[in-house]
């Protein structure tokens, strides 16, 4: 089997190992999470980074992406998860009280509409 893959570009701007991608449904914008607590929303044509989310305490391991696009859920190493809205950058809801790391996510469409409501 042959590698027919070929690099496309590099998204530069964590400060540590990202530990998480998702795209967004439109293809055109991903968000990366890192240890460096942060998450960053991408332009996947230029490869800007559009905004960088900031609002973790210890490393972000898992992240993922609403269905329609417009906000991202994350959980880090400080037992939080934090729900983003992708537009503003702004901190929806934070979901804390978790005594260990936050390592997987799996994100019900339905819920992420519950918690914005």
């Amino acid at each position: 089997m042959e590698n027919d893959a070929n690099l496309i570009r590099t998204l530069s701007g964590h400060t540590q190992r990202v530990s998480s991608v998702r795209f967004c449904p439109n293809g055109k914008h991903a968000v990366s999470g890192s240890w460096d607590n942060t998450l960053i929303l991408w332009d996947t044509e230029t490869g800007e980074a559009i905004r960088t989310f900031k609002g973790h305490q210890d490393k972000v391991h898992a992240i993922d992406v609403s269905g329609d696009g417009k906000f991202a859920v994350s959980g880090a190493g400080d037992g939080k998860i934090m729900l983003w809205d992708l537009a503003t950058g702004e901190t929806i809801r934070t979901f804390d009280g978790y005594l260990a790391w936050v390592w997987a996510l799996a994100n019900h469409r339905p819920l992420v509409q519950v918690c914005t409501s």
